[in-house]
């Protein structure tokens, strides 16, 4: 190995040299002594080398020191680009800027020594106060001083950060290890491919469980009850208006009574309704004067209800044109009253007639006929034209309550009942209602509909029809017409759908048929 050290010589001139020709052979005199003095220096150095080899003679030239670079500023402005050491290495054209990464650097997310700024990405940046950032060329080996840098800061920023742990992900080493090569298969395990992002990891938000607080609890409350303080002291919630506001509330349902507005068990169902409840009336009537006029006769008693909840309507029981033409007026009504798709609460339908036959001698032709006509006919013809009114298979799930049509029947036309016989008429058409009271309810729970048929047993009540015969009927089935109807009312409310399709007394018990 030669040893490095300051040459000395000196020039002399040639013996009879002259100031002219001294310029002249300056050159030549001083590569005569830059000869002579290397050979003073290899003769030196051949006696000073005791390891030298035996073909000392052919020295190979010196190599030239590869160039150390000088870290550059963080951002250089007007500098030329430079080749970084990773396309360098791949033997590539760098496409980049001097101070800024260049593409492949910046696709892989590495540092690039045409920059000193840190790798993009959320965790590529070292913590504050985890040592120095690693500057390219600041090794004294080249190419390799970023890479050995970021290794050792990443390696302790991960020691230091134990919860950043997870499982290897795309574009980590087989082994999971983040310091080995790129996806690019150019760098090498001592490369700045270590300072690969570490996966990112996705935490859900935590939501929080806990319900409002107490103070906004509170101010509900308060706030409620304010409301509330404030409606009730508006005018229109006044006594008189209740009934009203009521009707309103519950517009989609009404009550129909046919006949029911002029004498009987009819009108006393009519006053009981409009008394007990809020829905709107229908009731029928046969005779020849004005509705306004019926209307008042039914009112009288009732000096608290509201008059615009009854609604008169005319009907003859012994014609099926006079029926149909009043379910028509009922729609129309309906229509005027915003109701068009309302329907029907509860149905009382009461025609009857009677003629006391003791013996067969007794039967008459036109009496057979007027008796089948009201108690059976007429029946089968109000549920022809009237059971519209009843709510549709649609709207079954939004009816809280199933509607309820009853037959105004009796226990007389219970065969199983019958141990006294006479009343021929009146026992069969009463029979009759009893079989089309069971096969309508068949019909409507085959259907789907939101309904059920019932018989009802009023028992004897103080009418122009049984009033030969209130002596002789048991004194506790004998009832004025307001407390019959009272009784029900009260039975038909309480009716549910496993009791359909039966004959029920006012007392609420089932009648044999």
């Amino acid at each position: 190995m030669s040893r490095s050290r300051s040459p000395d010589f000196e020039i002399v001139a040639p013996a009879g040299a002259t100031a002219a020709t001294a310029a002249g052979d300056l050159a030549s005199a001083m590569d005569s002594a830059f000869r002579n003095n290397n050979d003073r220096m290899d003769d030196d150095d051949r006696d000073g080398d005791a390891d030298g080899d035996a073909d000392e003679d052919d020295i190979p030239p010196p190599r030239e020191a590869p160039p150390v670079k000088t870290p550059s500023p963080s951002k250089p402005v007007g500098l030329a680009p430079t080749t970084c050491e990773r396309c360098q290495r791949a033997g590539r054209p760098c496409k980049g800027v001097a101070g800024s990464r260049c593409e492949d650097c910046k696709r892989l997310k590495q540092r690039c020594t045409n920059s000193t700024g840190p790798a993009r990405g959320k965790h590529a940046t070292v913590k504050k106060g985890d040592g120095e950032k690693p500057n390219a060329g600041t090794s004294s080996k080249p190419g390799h001083s970023t890479a050995q840098a970021g290794n050792s800061q990443f390696r302790e920023y991960k020691h230091q950060d134990k919860k950043r742990k997870s499982p290897p992900t795309k574009g980590e080493g087989a082994n999971g290890d983040l310091d080995s090569q790129s996806l690019d298969g150019e760098g090498s395990p001592d490369e700045g491919d270590s300072h690969a992002p570490p996966p990112r990891i996705i935490k859900k938000r935590r939501t929080s469980k806990a319900g409002p607080s107490r103070a906004a609890l509170t101010k509900t409350v308060e706030d409620l009850q304010s409301s509330v303080k404030h409606i009730e002291s508006l005018d229109c919630f006044s006594d008189d208006n209740v009934s009203f506001i009521l009707t309103i509330m519950s517009p989609s349902q009404f009550i129909l009574v046919t006949p029911g507005a002029t004498r009987g068990l009819g009108v006393a169902l009519t006053r009981q309704a409009l008394a007990t409840t809020n829905f709107p009336v229908f009731a029928t009537h046969r005779t020849q004067e004005s509705n306004e006029r019926i209307k008042h006769l039914v009112m009288e008693p009732l000096r608290d209800v509201d008059p615009k909840r009854l609604n008169m309507l005319r009907l003859d029981l012994t014609s099926e044109n006079s029926i149909a033409s009043a379910a028509v007026s009922l729609q129309e009504r309906l229509d005027e009253m915003h109701m068009r798709d309302a329907f029907i609460h509860t149905a009382f339908i009461t025609g009857g007639m009677l003629h006391p036959e003791k013996s067969p001698a007794d039967l008459n032709w036109e009496a057979l006929k007027e008796t089948f006509q009201i108690n059976v006919i007429s029946h089968l013809l109000t549920i022809k034209h009237f059971s519209r009114f009843l709510p549709p298979t649609a709207q079954q799930r939004n009816v809280p309550h199933p509607s309820k049509w009853a037959h105004i029947s009796a226990r007389v036309g219970s065969i199983e009942d019958n141990m006294r016989g006479g009343w021929y008429s009146y026992r069969s058409s009463k029979a009759a209602l009893n079989q089309t009271i069971k096969t309508f309810d068949l019909y409507l729970a085959q259907h789907h509909i939101p309904a059920i048929c019932v018989g009802l047993h009023p028992g004897t009540v103080k009418t122009d029809l049984s009033k030969g015969y209130w002596e002789s009927a048991a004194r506790q089935e004998t009832f004025d017409p307001m407390d019959a109807a009272s009784n029900l009312l009260n039975v038909v409310e309480n009716l549910s759908t496993s009791q359909r399709g039966k004959l029920w007394d006012w007392a609420g018990q089932e009648v044999p048929w």
